[in-house]
């Protein structure tokens, strides 16, 4: 299982921001884009109280002084009079990590840092919780999860690298570094979450040995391809499952070809 004693810096400089630095009270916003598309219906959408004389596009041009907020299936017209409304958001104070690479930080033409918020394994759900599910979070195990172990003065959290937004870097005022750093990690773990983005964002995809054909075709395994191995060419049944492969048996991930 992976240490405080490992994963962090015990002697922080605090006159520059690196790559993983988890950091505290980061203005996060939440949009209603989060959430399944389903409940569009259920969008808060603000309207001007009084267009004065304008179209309603004219009048979301600025920021009008007076606003209602509605419920989308309230609002027939919403989206017809441009690509543009004005939605209800909000912002929580979250600890985040910054997942940008550390040479970006140090760059003041790099306007956005890429972020994940932190959460505490406690506040995960439960059926999250289960042994083998924190064992593998423990043991690094889970590519869309960095994890940080419990210190001192630091509880047992991890960074969801699936809401991995960009915020302005004038949120990571360097002047307070001393006070909003949470934790920083050692060259080592930097290196470990390193390989937890390529893992996360270049994952392989395919479908798995015990996934179910959608569609008869012909198939063949990516993995075999990475590997170098010699890729072979299956027809597949809908409603068959996959089976290992040949080659790499488990490893496998298949991907449907184009007919001929």
């Amino acid at each position: 299982m992976i240490s405080a004693e490992s994963r962090y810096d015990s002697a922080p400089d605090f006159t520059q921001l690196y790559q993983g630095d988890v950091i505290g009270a980061v203005p996060f916003p939440r949009w209603p884009t989060f959430e399944s598309a389903g409940n569009q219906v259920r969008w808060g959408i603000l309207r001007p109280l009084n267009q004065g004389g304008r179209s309603l596009e004219e009048a979301l041009r600025t920021l009008p002084n007076n606003l209602i907020g509605r419920a989308a299936k309230d609002i027939p017209d919403a989206f017809q009079h441009s690509n543009r409304e004005l939605i209800i958001g909000s912002c929580q104070l979250l600890d985040v990590m910054i997942a940008s690479r550390s040479c970006s930080l140090d760059n003041p033409s790099r306007k956005h840092f890429l972020v994940a918020p932190v959460f505490t394994v406690e506040s995960l759900p439960t059926d999250q919780k289960g042994n083998d599910k924190l064992t593998a979070l423990r043991n690094g195990e889970i590519p869309h999860y960095f994890y940080y172990p419990a210190s001192k003065a630091f509880p047992e959290c991890l960074a969801d690298l699936h809401k991995i937004t960009a915020i302005h870097r004038s949120f990571f005022d360097p002047a307070r570094l001393q006070d909003s750093l949470r934790v920083r990690l050692t060259s080592k773990a930097m290196s470990e979450l390193q390989h937890t983005l390529a893992d996360h964002f270049g994952l392989q995809f395919g479908f798995d040995h015990e996934d179910i054909c959608p569609q008869d075709g012909r198939y063949s395994c990516s993995t075999c391809f990475h590997l170098g191995y010699t890729v072979e060419i299956r027809h597949m049944i809908a409603g068959k499952s996959f089976g290992p492969c040949k080659a790499c048996g488990e490893a496998a991930a298949y991907i449907k070809l184009p007919p001929r």
